[in-house]
This record gives structure tokens, C-alpha cells and sequence, in this order.
């Protein structure tokens, strides 16, 4: 003999029921919070130009795009160093664009890179070229309201 077990299920009118998927006392979801500041931290350049490769000196200027400098800084290398470095401690906003302008030691602007922070968000490192150089930075990320 087989026993069969019906169960209903009643409600009143205008009522739902508790596992109601359409119920209005939803679950939030707050928005995924995304990084929005950069702290550049440090910056290497090497180059593969031959002519910048006997560089024993260069500036960094670190610029707002059409905007001030925000940083400024010298760096001498030995003959045995490959990389020029710099530590800007600069604070980045992913909504706007930086220019790095690298200069010889007479001050002339031997190349010039745009940094777009949003295209680094969430990065460590991130690395920059073009055709005279290569810059790697070390970034840390933050949310700031």
C-alpha cells in the first residue's frame, strides 16, 4: 500500500509568502567599491636608445596634463647601473591624465609619456613605454571618498 502526502499552501489575499522571490524586503547589495587613487611610489626607466644609454644624468618632471609639476627630481647613474630611479611618493587620480617628461642633463626633454591612471587600477606595477623608454612604476591603490 502506498501512502501519498499532499501539502497545501494557502495565503491571504495581498500576503506572499516568505520565500516569495518577488518579496520587496529584498537582500542589499552594496556596489562594488573600486579603487580611485594611486600612490606612485617608485619609478624605474631603462631605454634601449643607444643615445640615452650614455646618460649618466636625468630629470623627471611629473605633470599634470597641460597642468603644474608635481614632481621634480635628479638621478645620477654609475656605469654599471641600467636603470634610472625615482621615488615621487605622488598621489594619482584615476580621472586624471599625467605626463612624464624625461630631460638630459643640459634640461633638454629627450622623451615624453602620458600615465592614465585608470588604465593601472588595481596594478602593483604597471609598466609605460615608448619608443626611447620604458618606465615602471610601483603603485599602491586606495579608495577615497
Amino acid at each position: 500500500m502506498s501512502v501519498m502526502m499532499m501539502s497545501f499552501s494557502c495565503t491571504k489575499g495581498g500576503e506572499q509568502d516568505p520565500d516569495d522571490s518577488n518579496s520587496s524586503d529584498s537582500t542589499y547589495i552594496p556596489p562594488v567599491v573600486t579603487s580611485n587613487r594611486a600612490q606612485m611610489n617608485f619609478i624605474w626607466m631603462a631605454t634601449p636608445d643607444s643615445s640615452l644609454q650614455s646618460m649618466i644624468g636625468a630629470s623627471l618632471e611629473i605633470r599634470k596634463s597641460n597642468g603644474p609639476t608635481l614632481f621634480f627630481a635628479q638621478d645620477v647613474r654609475s656605469l654599471t647601473d641600467v636603470v634610472f630611479d625615482w621615488y615621487p611618493d605622488l598621489s594619482c587620480s584615476v580621472d586624471t591624465l599625467y605626463e612624464f617628461r624625461l630631460m638630459d642633463p643640459g634640461g633638454n626633454q629627450v622623451d615624453m609619456v602620458a600615465f592614465n591612471p585608470a588604465t593601472a587600477v588595481d596594478q602593483d606595477e604597471f609598466v609605460i613605454t615608448s619608443p626611447k623608454c620604458t618606465y615602471f612604476l610601483q603603485l599602491t591603490w586606495s579608495v577615497e571618498q
